[in-house]
Parts: C-alpha cells; structure tokens; sequence
C-alpha cells in the first residue's frame, strides 16, 4: 500500500472542502473512514489604505486575477481574454497579484504578455502583474475592485472568490467542479466555458446593472450564512474536541480536572509516581517565598509531572516563572505541547513555557528551583515506560547555593531507595549524581555544567 493511502486510512480525521473532493477520495481510496466535510472560510476585515485605484484615472474599472504564477491558474487564459475586452473597454485596467511558484510558467507568462503589448500598445499600461502583497493590502484591494476573476484549470475552494463575495465584489469564474461549489451562476456569480463565454458574461456584468446588484446581495448572503470565520472555525473546534474525548483522560491535581492526551501513557496511575505527587504535594516555605519559580521537566513525555508540580505550586500561591518541557524524543515534545494546549487555560499567568529537544542536559541552560526526571526503564517502545523517578526541590541550592534548614526535601534515603530499583544504567549515574548533590549542596546547570 502506498504511503499516503496508509497515511489517510489511519489518520484520527479527515477533512475535505468539498463534496466534489470527497467523493474523489472515496472512489480512490474506499477503505478511507468517514470524511467531515469543512468548506473555507474568510475574515475579510482589513484596516490597510493601500489602493491601486487612486493611481488610475478617474471612473476607471479596476479588474482583479488573485493567482499564484502557476500552470494550473492558466494565467496566460486570461492575460489573452483580457486583452480582447480592454481594447473595447478603455477605462477598464487589468492587475494579477500573486507569488511566482513555477519559474519556467513565469517565463511563458512574460514572453506571452510581451507579444500581447506588441501586438496591441495600447494596453502597455492596462495589464500589470505584481508580485507578493501584503494580505491586508491585498483585501484592500479586492475591496476596491470592479470584477474578481478565477481562470483556473482546477481548483478546492477558492479563497480569493469567497473573500470577493464577503466583499461584496462580483465574480466571473471558470466552469470547474471548484468554483461550482461556491458559483451558481447568474445567482451568486457568472460562469464561463470558454472564450467567447468569457467575453459575454463580461460584457454582461458592466452592462446589466440589475444583474451586478443581485449577484452581489447573493454572494454576500451566502458568505456571511456559510462561509463566514467563526463557522469554520467552530467547526474545527468540534473534530479537535472530538479526536480528543477518544484520546484523553481527566486527571484531578488539587480539585483541577487536567485533560491529558494519549490514555496509556498517563503516568499518575503507577505506585511510584503518587509516592511522588505526595512529596509534591509538601511543598511550602522558600518556594512560596519566591518572586519567580522556575520548574524543569526532564525527560518529560506528555508533561504530566510538570502539570502536577505546577498545578499544585499555583494553588498554594506560587509564582511560576518559567516551565521548561524536555525530552530527547521530538514524539514526547509533541505531546507535551499538545497536552499544554488542551489545558491553556491553567496557563495563564505563566511568565513562560518552552519545549527544548535535549539528550538530558546537553541541550538546556539556565538555573531551575524545581527539576522533575523521569526516564524509560526498556529500551523496547512496545514496553511500558516504568519509572525511576528523580523529583529534585532544590529551591536555593540551585538559586543561592546554600542550604536552607528546616526546607523539606527528598533526602538521600529516598533516593537511595529509588536507585535500588532502577534499571537502567543512565538512570543509576544521574540518581547517584543527585544522591551525591544533597549531601553536597552546590547544583547549577548553568551553561551546560553540573558541578558537583
């Protein structure tokens, strides 16, 4: 089987934008689940002056082709169309905005355009094509046109024509299943099929005012009823909410109800980790006392211990400054990540989070009160990731390197303790690093050194 057929049987959602699309999908490739079905939207507002009109003489139609340089916007159609109509249309300028994406399509487009201007002068200063544009500018533009164009040869859901429709600018677009979904025509838009087709429904937009007015209320009814932002978006809130009620679980940390993704490596389940949650739970004195803490995960798979520490040092009135998320695996990072945005709200207030890809401390710099270490006992992926579990409180050995007494700590028998039972060499070294550091209370992993 192919990658990408692979790839779309086993992805959590798919999303097509229109039905055209989906049934395309569906008869290639059957085994495909179920496909939501999310058109494109657009937020049309835009604050930008820019104006290409106030440079044109006065009266003059402004006609709009928003395209990339492609083969497959047939630009070269409609540099040809054009330049029919604009020899019978004097007032009437044609721009094309958009990025070159095919260089030797740029070139034919030039060489195209040159024979045009040299067959007809005339139109020397009626036909431009500009480059990038900044997009509130672009929208300033689309404002302010006449006529949108769309010539493709193929297309999803043409951005350009719905932000035309919110607008309220009329459109004549190419006879493609794409611009169908959104085009009916004479209703919402004209349709053309060829170029004698073109000619005529351009004719007939500038011509039949009674036309353009209904077209344009129609297009902007249906915008604002099907195609408007929020819609899109809610709808891509309800297939992200759903993918995640099939794949988290709810974790209770000091009456807060986290939701942390991946159900099977959720790690406050395991003995050792509640043995853990209570030390966590102690926390009190110095780093209370603090204008900023900054907490260290460690090898932090989907995040949870930071969650914990975090969770339950806010809840007892804690700054926390910074938190760092760190793993040497970018799948871990990932989760991390996702995990943090599904429980934003617990974040804010947070002077900062970070993800930082790092083989234990190679990667990371910077002095942290609070350092959490949890790393994979089995080489094998196909094993539970057990713990050997290292919670550092290191408040001012880190910040001050002194001791504070009468400071709650892990001490060396509870190290000690986890050492016996860990597996894993690595794990063995960095414990009897930390067993050594409490006795010795000088720490800093600062420019990648720890001194001991």
């Amino acid at each position: 089987m192919p990658i990408i057929e692979k790839f779309l049987i086993e992805t959590s959602s798919l999303i097509s934008l229109t039905i055209p699309m989906k049934e395309t999908f569906i008869s290639k490739i059957p085994q495909i689940p179920s496909i939501n079905l999310i058109g494109n939207s657009a937020n049309p507002s835009t604050s930008s002056k820019f104006s290409i009109k106030s440079s044109l003489p006065v009266n003059s139609k402004l006609i709009l082709l928003p395209a990339s340089i492609r083969e497959i916007k047939d630009v070269i159609f409609a540099i040809n169309a054009m330049s029919t109509v604009l020899l019978s249309n004097p007032s009437h300028y044609f721009f094309i905005i958009g990025s070159i994406r095919e260089e030797f399509y740029h070139k034919k487009v030039l060489v195209f355009l040159k024979e045009k201007l040299i067959e007809f002068p005339q139109l020397i200063d009626k036909i431009k094509i500009l480059d990038y544009i900044l997009y509130d500018d672009f929208l300033a533009i689309i404002k302010e046109s006449d006529l949108v164009l769309n010539t493709s040869i193929a297309e999803g859901m043409s951005g350009s024509i719905i932000e035309a429709m919110a607008l309220e600018v009329p459109v004549l677009v190419r006879e493609i299943s794409g611009n169908l979904v959104l085009v009916e025509d004479g209703k919402t838009g004209l349709v053309f099929n060829d170029l004698g087709d073109f000619k005529e429904k351009y004719t007939r937009i500038f011509e039949e005012e009674i036309l353009r007015k209904n077209i344009v209320k129609m297009a902007n009814q249906r915008f604002f009823k099907e195609f408007g932002f929020e819609k899109e978006a809610k709808e891509y809130r309800g297939i992200v909410e759903e993918i995640f009620e099939k794949n988290y679980r709810e974790i209770d940390i000091e009456g807060d109800l986290w939701r942390i993704l991946d159900k099977e490596t959720v790690h406050s389940i395991m003995k050792e980790n509640n043995e853990v949650f209570k030390e966590i739970k102690g926390f009190d004195g110095v780093l209370l006392k603090k204008k900023g803490v900054k907490i260290l995960d460690l090898a932090c798979g989907n995040g949870i211990f930071g969650f914990f520490a975090m969770g339950i040092l806010r809840k007892k009135g804690a700054f926390i400054e910074e938190i760092v998320f760190s793993d040497v695996e970018i799948k871990a990072l990932r989760s991390a990540y996702s995990n943090v945005v599904l429980n934003q709200g617990y974040f804010k207030g947070i002077g900062k989070v970070e993800f930082i890809k790092s083989n234990l401390f190679d990667d990371l710099k910077g002095k942290f009160n609070v350092i959490l270490a949890n790393f994979p006992q089995t080489p094998s992926s196909k094993q539970f990731r057990g713990f050997s579990l290292i919670f550092l409180q290191f408040f001012s050995v880190i910040c001050n390197k002194k001791r504070i007494d009468g400071e709650k700590k892990m001490g060396p028998f509870t190290m000690l303790s986890l050492l016996e039972k860990s597996a894993n060499l690595h794990t063995k070294i960095l414990l009897f690093l930390c067993c050594k550091t409490l006795k010795n209370p000088i720490l800093s992993i600062n420019s990648l050194e720890i001194d001991i």
